[in-house]
C-alpha cells in the first residue's frame, strides 16, 4: 500500500480509534493501530508474531484489530453502492480458482453455495474431482473442499462439528485442524481486501477532484 493510500485511511478511522492518554499508560497512535491491521489482514501474520513485531500484548493487538476493522468498515461504507456476495474457490497457494459474483448480500453463505453453478454442478457429481488418495493398506480419503459451519455437510464438503456437538475430545481436534485450512481462505480473502480498499481509495481521490 502506498504512503498516500495509508494516510489516507489513517484520516478517515482516526476519530474512531484515537484514545486518550492514561496516568499509567500511552494510548496507541492510531498509526500504529492501522499498520497492525493491515499487516494481519494482507499477510495473515499470526496474532503473536504482530504482538512480538510491534511490541505489543497479544490481546493488545486482537483488540486493536477488532476496532480497526470496525472503523474500516464504517468508514468504507460511502464508497459501497450495494450489497453482493463474493463466494470463491482458494487452493493452498492463495491462488482464486473459482468464484461466483452476484448473489444478494442478504442470502446465507450456504444458499448462495447451493444456488451457484459450480455448487450445482459438484451436486450432481459432475466435477472430476482426484480420487481418493490411500492413507494405509486398508484406507483412503477423498479429496474435499472445506468451508464453515453455514455450508452443508457433504461427501465433497468438509464442515465443523457445530459447538453444541462438541461432546468429544476428538471434535474440537478435528475443528482446530479444519480451521487450519479456513485459514488460508480467510487470508486470501484479507489480501483482496487490501487492494480493494486501495482501489477504492484511488476511486474515491479521483472523484474528488
Amino acid at each position: 500500500m502506498s504512503v498516500d493510500n495509508f494516510n489516507y485511511l489513517s484520516t478517515l478511522v482516526a476519530p474512531a480509534i484515537t484514545r486518550t492518554d492514561t496516568v499509567l499508560r500511552s494510548a496507541i497512535n492510531p498509526d500504529i493501530k492501522l499498520a497492525v491491521t493491515l499487516h494481519h489482514l494482507a499477510e495473515g501474520a499470526s496474532l503473536g508474531s504482530i504482538a512480538f513485531h510491534y511490541r505489543l500484548g497479544k490481546s493488545t493487538v486482537c483488540g486493536i484489530i477488532n476496532d480497526t476493522c470496525k472503523a474500516l468498515y464504517e468508514a468504507l461504507q460511502p464508497l459501497r453502492r450495494e450489497s453482493i456476495v463474493l463466494m470463491a474457490i482458494v487452493d493452498a497457494d492463495y491462488k482464486f480458482l473459482i468464484i461466483d459474483v452476484g448473489q444478494p448480500g442478504s442470502q446465507s453463505d450456504g444458499g448462495v453455495w447451493e444456488s451457484s453453478v459450480f455448487g450445482m454442478v459438484l451436486a450432481r457429481d459432475q466435477v472430476n474431482l482426484p480420487t481418493p488418495k490411500p492413507i494405509s493398506s486398508t484406507q483412503s480419503l477423498p479429496y474435499v473442499f472445506v468451508g464453515d459451519e453455514a455450508f452443508p455437510l457433504k461427501t465433497y464438503l468438509m464442515r465443523p462439528f457445530p459447538g453444541r456437538q462438541l461432546s468429544t475430545d476428538s471434535k474440537p481436534i478435528f475443528n482446530y485442524r479444519l480451521s487450519r485450512a479456513q485459514i488460508v481462505v480467510e487470508n486470501a480473502f484479507g489480501r483482496n481486501f487490501v487492494t480493494a480498499m486501495e482501489a477504492a481509495i484511488k476511486n474515491d481521490s479521483s472523484n474528488s477532484k
